[in-house]
């Protein structure tokens, strides 16, 4: 791009800014359907991919920068979160719900209750009233506030048919997919969950008589955690009470408990979130490893090892007839299918 033009679009940014309005143009968004599997009559087996004006997403870009380093540099997001945040990712929530376990059940010999929680249409159910008042609490400027006030209001998308397009629906609530701002969006509207709890003066999982840890998140893959039946069905009724506030909705049918125990007969509990009913399972397969109730990896260590000798067995007859000797060549292979096909 010439230097003139990178002139115009940051004198653009920069009225956008001031203004605290965006380009009609922006809140334009095209959605196609990528079918995923089942049933093609069904809805709900196809993936909503959406696409976004350019300069937009550029934008969207720098006010993510500028609110990462506002968010980061106050601590807004609690440690218990993990999601879309830079040096994190999915091991982090894996390797301490299983070091919970271990310190509890091997050398604590007590039970770990934990509630895997599934929220129902959680990047689409965002109230945005609700939204921008969380921003305000937390402190992020006004101006801020106005600039994705107006980009979500000014908001509409069409989904793409075949070689035609419905018409424009407005975006009432929910976050835009595909925009780099929305995973930070929802991780700042569910910051204050733990403090939430704590004001209510409900208790989680020990760790030295001092830490507590009522809660997992990796965006919004929730689990909760106690160390007994009735304090994690309080942490279950005080996640209903914070979603009626915040305008969230648990899906129990998907939410799952697990009694985490050496060994030993598994206790009798009931748990209920909302009103519904929530299992009590064996197992769960938690942001891609399984988690059985006896704090041992069998099942997974199984799986992947079986995923392994699928991938090892495709590309072998690759290898055999290419007759490669290098160690490159090999290391190679193994890390981009061997390995990613069994790494979490």
């Amino acid at each position: 791009m010439p230097p003139e033009g990178v002139t115009f679009i940051l004198s653009l940014f920069n009225k956008i800014l001031e203004a605290g309005c965006v380009p009609a143009e922006w809140g334009s968004i095209k959605t196609f359907l990528l079918f995923k599997k089942g049933d093609p009559s069904n809805v709900a087996n196809y993936r909503g991919i959406s696409l976004l004006n350019c300069l937009a997403k550029i934008f969207t870009r720098i006010l993510y920068e500028r609110l990462v380093v506002f968010v980061e540099s106050k601590s807004l997001i609690p440690e218990t979160q993990n999601g879309f945040r830079k040096g994190r990712g999915c091991a982090d929530n894996v390797f301490v719900l299983s070091s919970l376990v271990n310190i509890n059940t091997r050398l604590k010999r007590r039970k770990v209750f934990c509630a895997f929680v599934d929220f129902f249409r959680a990047f689409d159910a965002v109230s945005h009233p609700v939204l921008w008042g969380k921003l305000e609490w937390l402190g992020v400027s006004p101006r801020f506030i106005s600039v994705i006030r107006a980009l979500y209001e000014g908001a509409s998308f069409s989904v793409r048919v075949g070689a035609a397009s419905t018409r424009p629906f407005r975006l009432s609530q929910g976050i835009l997919q595909g925009d780099i701002l929305s995973p930070l969006l929802f991780a700042l509207l569910l910051a204050d969950f733990d403090e939430f709890v704590a004001a209510r003066g409900i208790g989680g999982l020990s760790i030295d008589g001092r830490t507590e840890v009522t809660s997992l998140f990796y965006a919004d893959d929730c689990c909760l955690l106690a160390d007994s039946g009735p304090g994690l069905q309080r942490l279950l009724n005080v996640l209903q009470e914070y979603c009626e506030v915040n305008r969230l909705k648990v899906n129990s049918a998907k939410s799952k408990v697990v009694i985490f125990q050496r060994r030993g007969r598994q206790p009798r509990a009931r748990f209920s979130c909302g009103g519904e009913a929530v299992e009590v399972v064996k197992s769960f397969v938690y942001l891609g490893v399984t988690f059985s109730r006896s704090g041992v990896f069998t099942i997974q260590t199984n799986a992947s090892v079986k995923k392994g000798t699928v991938a090892y067995n495709s590309v072998w007859p690759v290898v055999y007839k290419s007759q490669s000797n290098s160690p490159r060549c090999w290391k190679s292979l193994y890390t981009s299918i061997i390995r990613s096909t069994t790494r979490n």
